[in-house]
């Protein structure tokens, strides 16, 4: 995993994993479909402990390139299941797994503003949700009147 952190990273800071990014066991090239767009979902369950005790800068760089190309609006939280910094897909099973590293990452670091960071995005989910069942969107930005049950 050392080797993954430190050499399997693009020019962003971004680890090469995603359901966009593949790599090439026989080539040693990192490739992929669809722009090679980093993603990060709940469902994964990244165990940052683990990757901590492994190389904690490769970590800490990772979770500040979230919050720079995820986190698309660093007010209200929006954020884009890709990496471009632009609106798009705010799903909150990737808002989930970045909350969860970010709180990760105020744990670490001993740092609040992670955790507020982390807040943030919860925040967004929170105030976007159906008031009469407290249920939130899947995808908010795409689904303006429907309010459903999340796996987060």
């Amino acid at each position: 995993m050392d080797y993954y952190m430190t050499h399997l990273v693009d020019e962003k800071g971004l680890f090469w994993w995603g359901w966009h990014r593949h790599y090439d066991v026989y080539t040693d090239q990192m490739t992929g479909h669809g722009g090679n767009v980093h993603e990060l979902h709940a469902m994964h369950c990244i165990d940052w402990f683990r990757l901590w005790e492994i190389n904690p800068p490769a970590v800490q760089r990772e979770i500040e390139a979230i919050w720079e190309w995820h986190v698309i609006d660093k007010v209200t939280g929006e954020t884009d299941r890709h990496d471009s910094q632009q609106p798009g897909c705010d799903f909150s099973m990737s808002a989930g797994a970045y909350l969860y590293a970010f709180a990760f990452l105020s744990y670490q670091l001993q740092d609040s503003k992670w955790l507020d960071r982390a807040k943030l995005l919860a925040n967004y989910y929170w105030h976007r949700r159906n008031p009469a069942t407290d249920f939130f969107r899947t995808v908010p930005m795409l689904e303006p009147t429907v309010s459903m049950v999340n796996t987060l």
